[in-house]
């Protein structure tokens, strides 16, 4: 499978509570045909192989002894989905991080699209 990146910036999305960032919609722009793709952070997955493989390729993460990171000290998790348009499969990195007891920052960091 080959894989395109669309960004790679790492954009703050979200300061809050841990409630109201699981049940807020978020949006991204298909990088193939410009239209809306929606999704939810209690979509997070761990990023697995092939993925994985070229995150750490192209510079988008940086594997350290324990987990995954867009930066340090800032997990890396993907949203999995598809373009409601073109249909295209789409694979958003994020970064998620407590910085307070209930209290959490959220990023955005790459739109990976499948071609």
């Amino acid at each position: 499978m080959k894989y395109v990146c669309a960004s790679s910036r790492l954009r703050s999305v979200f300061l809050g509570s841990e409630s109201s960032l699981f049940e807020s919609e978020f949006h991204v722009k298909c990088p193939n045909c410009k239209s809306q793709i929606y999704f939810f952070f209690n979509e997070v997955h761990a990023i697995k192989e092939e993925l994985l493989d070229f995150a750490k390729a192209s510079n988008l993460i940086i594997e350290t002894e324990y987990s995954v990171e867009v930066r340090e000290d800032l997990p890396a998790y993907v949203v999995n989905t598809k373009c409601g348009v073109c249909h295209i499969n789409t694979h958003i990195i994020v970064g998620i991080k407590e910085v307070q007891p209930q209290r959490f920052n959220a990023y955005i960091k790459s739109v990976i699209t499948e071609t």
